[in-house]
């Protein structure tokens, strides 16, 4: 915005080159930052010429390639393998890279699952459906030419969101660089609607006109406070994992034969004087041969992964899931998890001689606590932990 309408160019070409080199050099994710500083020297150039604006983009992106070099030397000693990893990110990103733990995200809606969880996990649902609304509500005003200056602010929400929207990986933090501008955008609107609702000029208009914008302020603020605290509760408290681990000292006998999911975390932890190794770790034979720990669960379904869970289930006395990563993933690909998705439903059902013996969670709400639950059923919080006894 500076580089649109200031006198001192020199000054905020030097800045904008700088912490959009230093963007870049923390993370390349950044590149679309290019964009409000294209539209912020278009503006400029309506008002102050060519050559200025010119001169300024040149500046800034001699700066941002000087400050990013320094930043990230690697691009330069090592580009290849540089190149390399970029690359694979971008893949990783877009789908091409099948791994593990990027399967949750198979049969995500791109854009709806943001929204969504900017709405429930992220902004709040007061204040996200508020930036939205200032969102659209800007884009009109720009499309009317009333808040040209906006422009540079809507164009790095609108091209990133548009860009990151789309990918098949979604985890929440790839969105968090728009969070701030959205909630701008939901302050320019609340703000603006307070000043319409003073320039009324009937007086027994004015009163509603000024109180319902105040009403909306409040409650965007007093929504935003509670969910806030409310999600602080989730980590004023002891982690499920370590709560679930207290659990298993207290009620599994030691020599137990315990298992869990590989990609996950196995439990128990190390509690003081508790050690896991009072335990012993369910253990096979994998395909290299090597004696593996831990439910391969992502892995293919073939004959052999058939034949490794029929003997190795009997066998077991307590499955742990520190988390619900790979149950709630796996049954979103029926065509490649046929096998461990009728596993899950006779686990579930209480088919393979091991019941749902506790389901640890941390609600979301003021009053701190968390739940014990006796009921696989029962479990409806985000990424609660089960424990399976015989």
């Amino acid at each position: 915005v500076k580089l649109a309408r200031t006198d001192a160019l020199i000054r905020w070409s030097l800045v904008a080159g700088l912490a959009y080199g230093l963007a870049l050099a923390t993370k390349f994710s950044a590149a679309p930052l290019i964009i409000p500083i294209i539209v912020a020297l278009l503006l400029r150039w309506r008002k102050l010429g060519l050559v200025s604006s010119l001169a300024s983009f040149l500046l800034t992106i001699v700066i941002t390639t000087v400050t990013f070099l320094i930043a990230m030397p690697y691009a330069l000693l090592d580009r290849v393998n540089f190149v390399q990893q970029l690359s694979a990110q971008g893949d990783l990103a877009r789908g091409y890279l099948d791994l593990p733990y990027v399967r949750q995200f198979a049969g995500t809606i791109p854009y709806l699952y943001e929204i969504q969880n900017m709405l429930l996990w992220g902004m709040g649902v007061v204040l996200g459906l508020a930036a939205f609304a200032g969102l659209l509500w800007l884009c009109w005003r720009v499309w009317k030419r009333n808040v040209l200056l906006w422009l540079v602010v809507l164009s790095w929400v609108l091209v990133y969101s548009a860009i990151t929207g789309s990918f098949y990986v979604k985890f929440m933090r790839y969105m968090l660089p728009v969070y701030p501008f959205l909630a701008l955008m939901a302050a320019a609107l609340l703000l603006a609607l307070l000043q319409r609702g003073k320039a009324v000029t009937q007086p027994s208009q004015r009163r509603i006109a000024t109180i319902l914008p105040m009403l909306a302020i409040a409650l965007v603020l007093l929504g935003t406070m509670f969910q806030g605290l409310a999600l602080l509760n989730v980590y004023s408290q002891p982690n499920t994992r370590i709560q679930a681990s207290q659990w298993i000292y207290n009620h599994v006998k030691p020599g137990s034969v315990l298992t869990y999911e590989q990609w996950d975390d196995p439990l128990p932890v190390t509690l003081g004087s508790h050690t896991p190794d009072i335990y012993q770790q369910a253990t096979y034979a994998g395909a290299n041969g090597q004696q593996q720990t831990g439910l391969d669960l992502y892995g293919d379904d073939t004959t052999e992964k058939a034949r490794q869970l029929s003997n190795l289930l009997p066998t077991i006395d307590v499955i742990t899931m520190a988390t619900d990563r790979l149950d709630k993933s796996i049954p979103r690909l029926p065509s490649r998890y046929p096998l461990t998705i009728h596993y899950y439903q006779l686990l579930f059902s209480g088919q393979l001689r091991l019941r749902a013996s506790l389901c640890v969670t941390i609600p979301i709400h003021i009053r701190p606590g968390s739940s014990f639950k006796n009921c696989w059923m029962a479990c409806s919080c985000l990424r609660p932990v089960r424990i399976f006894l015989e």
